[in-house]
């Protein structure tokens, strides 16, 4: 019946099979395809796993075990499966892939780096020279004294894509290397590319008409200032935790978690000094200079204080793409622009930003996981 692909009566036919022989392979298996077939993956999944289970050496009752799995959206219960069939036939070309699939959905990068090193090394190593033609097209626009009063809206996208670029690069070359985890990887690799930003920002940057802003050493405003910043951060955080407590008694779920917050948990208890560095000081400080520094002032040229306030606020939030935590984004990018406006310099933003990030790291490493 399989074979005249006449799967229901099949299924039907193969219950009976495994009722008359509960241990039989074939009966377990054929059933499983047939379950596959008709687009039962949950079904096929069990069967194919008893099969599997009677004949472990088997490597299709293994591989579409993994497919339908796979076909179910059940990553990382699939990877086993696809481990054990690429263990009985290294050489498939499919199961590798497969497993590759698998990995990435899981954020295991660094052994799917592992499946395919040389595709891995291939992509790092074209995006790092991406990188540095992007770094040395953008340098006669960066260091050279020019006329504009206002760093271009170009020139600002330009900066932001070569940090994403870059990240890109270095993390796919850490990835290679199985001393460095993923969360060590992640953050190695965001501070590689942010560093050469924040040096030019600091000796480029800071020679343009526009530059007053990166200007060293930073000011941070009068105290009323930043008292007003931080009353309206400090607003932010009981806003969004009562925001929390109302979803969680209306929805009995957990609010949904920023993605990077698993990672930066993670990196936490791996390498706490990467963490520290990266979080609370380098990614502040490359996020002001990319969103306070440079968009701020491509929007103030065309909109206004106001333009530049709510549209750098935007770009901050819509880049972190994190649907749980867009509103909240958006408003600490309101805060981190309005401090920008009123000292003139960046110093205040990073100083706030910086303190946004230790807090949350705080609560990361002393508070219950939920």
């Amino acid at each position: 019946m399989y074979q005249s692909q006449k799967y229901d009566p099949a299924t039907d036919a193969l219950d009976e099979a495994i009722k008359l022989r509960p241990n039989d392979f074939n009966a377990h298996y054929w059933r499983g395809l047939s379950s596959l077939r008709t687009g039962r993956f949950e079904e096929a999944s069990r069967s194919l796993g008893k099969a599997a289970e009677l004949r472990p050496s088997d490597f299709n009752a293994n591989f579409w075990c993994g497919m339908s799995l796979l076909r179910a959206h059940k990553f990382l219960e699939a990877i086993p499966s696809f481990e054990k069939a690429r263990e009985i036939k290294p050489q498939d070309k499919v199961s590798r892939v497969e497993l590759f699939t698998c990995y990435l959905a899981t954020q295991q990068f660094q052994k799917g780096a592992r499946i395919f090193p040389f595709f891995v090394a291939a992509l790092g190593g074209a995006l790092t020279v991406v990188y540095v033609v992007g770094f040395a097209l953008l340098l006669p626009f960066s260091l050279p004294i020019r006329t504009a009063a206002f760093p271009g809206l170009l020139f600002s996208i330009g900066w932001l894509a070569l940090f994403f670029v870059g990240q890109s690069a270095f993390f796919l070359l850490f990835a290679l290397f199985p001393p460095l985890g993923l969360n060590e990887s992640a953050f190695s690799a965001l501070m590689l590319a942010a560093l050469p930003i924040i040096v030019v920002a600091a000796t480029g940057f800071a020679r343009q008409p526009w530059g007053a802003t990166f200007q060293l050493p930073l000011r941070f405003g009068t105290w009323k200032i930043a008292a007003i910043s931080l009353f309206l951060l400090c607003m932010l955080f009981l806003m969004s935790a009562a925001f929390s407590q109302v979803y969680v008694q209306i929805t009995h779920k957990p609010l949904p978690l920023q993605y990077s917050i698993p990672l930066i948990r993670k990196a936490l208890q791996t390498n706490p000094v990467i963490a520290w560095l990266a979080v609370p000081l380098v990614i502040p400080a490359v996020e002001e200079i990319l969103f306070r520094g440079l968009f701020y002032g491509a929007f103030e040229k065309r909109w206004g204080i106001k333009g530049a306030i709510l549209g750098s606020a935007l770009v901050f939030a819509c880049v972190h793409l994190q649907f749980a935590g867009f509103f909240y984004l958006f408003c600490v990018g309101v805060i981190l622009a309005w401090a920008r406006w009123r000292c003139g310099s960046l110093g205040l933003p990073i100083a706030i930003h910086g303190l946004n990030n230790a807090v949350a790291l705080l609560a990361l490493t002393f508070l219950p996981a939920t």
